[in-house]
Order: structure tokens, then C-alpha cells, then sequence
């Protein structure tokens, strides 16, 4: 499940960055790589939960 959200969110922050220009665009771009940190990160922790 969360290789498609990163998948998605990948795929949407391209089409997003690719529409528009300037400061928006770096506002994207920063927001998708917060999200996927968020998400690996997140994923990580989960997992390390679970064997502990």
C-alpha cells in the first residue's frame, strides 16, 4: 500500500511542477519532498515498531 502512495504522490507533484513556474513550483517540489520523507521515514519507524 505505501508503494502507491509514494508512486501517487510522485506522479502528482511531476504533474504538478510541470504546470506551473517560479515560486509555486519550488513550493511544490518542497511539499512533495517533505511528503516523502514523511512517508519513508514513517515507514521505517512503523516496521522497526513491529520487531521490537
Amino acid at each position: 500500500m505505501k508503494k502507491w502512495l509514494i508512486i501517487s504522490s510522485c506522479l502528482g507533484a511531476l504533474l504538478a511542477s510541470t504546470q506551473t513556474t517560479g515560486l509555486l513550483r519550488s513550493v511544490i517540489e518542497l511539499a512533495a519532498f517533505g511528503c516523502l520523507l514523511w512517508l519513508v521515514l514513517g515507514g521505517q519507524r512503523d516496521s522497526s515498531q513491529k520487531t521490537h
